[in-house]
């Protein structure tokens, strides 16, 4: 009996196809004969059994369990424990419904912060790398974020029911990665088409123009130009030009 709790309780898959249903019996008699004092005296000792395997073991599944004296304590001078059982069991489940809605949201909260990461890094080098038309994918990566929000609020009603479990897949991850790569593929191109629409200037003189900030073709701001090489100029009064050192 112990031997099959062994196994229930450690038998968690994530397909539903390799579930193995486990009947444990508890139910005996350890008489010649069938008697009921025979049923009461080994549910003494196997209601016993399960009430300790619990105390001292990890929550798990339990299995299906067959007993006597189901609901009885004690029956005609025998302390057969059934109602403690009965509840031991049932705290059991609950335990391990709790452990695997908490297995199950860890799991999820990684994969929302993965989202909410690369929403932050591909903001952030749209900002650095695309300044010139940043503006204009705003709207998109709130977007994106609305979506974060969205499968972020679904994941945590059912951790608050406790429903989650370990096998719990994050509905629309995959789709938010995929949405959050191709706008920064799409801001990186219209940077460059951008690019290539500003004329390539020469310096010009000191004091005739505030440069505000300066990049490199590839949208690395920079600190100072690039001598020989052609820098994006960004000025205070708006303006950017294309200038070789």
């Amino acid at each position: 009996m112990l031997l099959m709790l062994d196994f229930s309780t450690q038998h968690v898959v994530k397909d539903a196809a390799d579930i193995v249903w486990v009947y444990n019996f508890a139910s005996a008699y350890n008489t010649a004969i069938s008697t009921s004092a025979g049923y009461r005296d080994n549910a003494t000792h196997t209601h016993a059994a399960i009430i300790e395997y619990f105390q001292t073991h990890e929550a798990g599944p339990a299995g299906i369990v067959l007993m006597d004296f189901v609901g009885v304590d004690e029956a005609n001078g025998y302390a057969t424990r059934g109602k403690e059982v009965v509840d031991t069991l049932i705290a059991n489940n609950f335990k391990w419904l709790a452990r695997r809605n908490e297995e199950g949201y860890g799991v999820a909260s990684k994969r929302i912060d993965r989202m909410y990461t690369k929403l932050e890094d591909t903001r952030e080098k749209i900002a650095t790398e695309c300044p010139d038309v940043a503006a204009g994918f705003e709207d998109d990566l709130e977007e994106a974020k609305a979506d974060i929000d969205s499968i972020k609020a679904e994941v945590d009603s059912l951790y608050e029911a406790c429903l989650l479990t370990e096998s719990y897949e994050v509905e629309g991850y995959g789709d938010v990665i995929r949405l959050l790569s191709q706008i920064l593929e799409d801001a990186e191109a219209a940077q460059a088409a951008y690019e290539e629409s500003v004329p390539v200037g020469t310096v010009r003189a000191d004091g005739e123009k505030e440069v505000s900030r300066i990049y490199s073709v590839t949208g690395e701001q920079l600190d100072a130009p690039r001598r020989g090489a052609v820098n994006i100029v960004k000025y205070t009064d708006g303006t950017v030009r294309k200038v070789r050192y």
